[in-house]
C-alpha cells in the first residue's frame, strides 16, 4: 500500500508531522527496493532505528502532557517494533528482498495510515488542549 503524505495524516504538531513524513519517505524507498541484500538490510535497519526514535518523541510528548491513553498508545508502538523485529528475522533467513520490501511497505503503510489518523490525531488533540 503505497502512501503519500496528506492532510488526513497531519497532527498539527510540527516535530511529529516532520517525523511522520520522514517515515513515509523511508517506507516508500523500502517498498521500491531493487538492489542488493546489504543495502536492503541497511535500509531496514535505518527504518527500525528511526521508528524507535520517533516513538520516543511521541512518548515524551505523552508523558509531559500526562496523556491518559499513554499505556495503550505505547502498546501500539511496542507491537510495531516487534513486527519490525520479525521482518529483520525474515531478512536473516534470506527471504526474497523484493517480496519482503513490498510486504513490509504494505504492512507498515497500512499501520501508519490507521495509527496516524486515529491514535496520533487523538494525542495531538489532547496536547493542543493543554495549557
Amino acid at each position: 500500500m503505497p502512501i503519500e503524505w496528506n492532510d488526513k495524516l497531519k497532527t498539527g504538531i510540527p516535530l511529529i508531522d516532520e517525523e511522520h513524513q520522514e517515515l513515509i519517505v523511508m517506507l516508500t524507498r523500502i517498498g521500491r527496493f531493487r538492489c542488493g541484500a546489504k543495502s536492503f538490510e541497511e535500509a531496514l535497519n535505518e527504518l527500525h532505528a528511526y521508528v524507535k526514535t520517533h516513538f520516543k518523541t511521541e512518548e515524551d510528548y505523552m508523558i509531559s502532557a500526562n496523556y491518559p491513553e499513554y499505556e495503550d498508545h505505547k502498546a501500539c508502538h511496542d507491537k510495531l517494533i516487534k513486527d519490525l523485529d520479525f521482518f529483520l528475522q525474515k531478512k536473516e533467513q534470506n527471504e526474497s528482498i523484493y517480496e519482503m520490501g513490498v510486504e513490509l511497505s504494505n504492512f507498515v503503510g497500512e499501520w501508519i495510515v490507521n495509527h496516524y489518523s486515529d491514535e496520533d490525531v487523538k494525542l495531538a488533540d489532547y496536547i493542543k488542549t493543554r495549557p
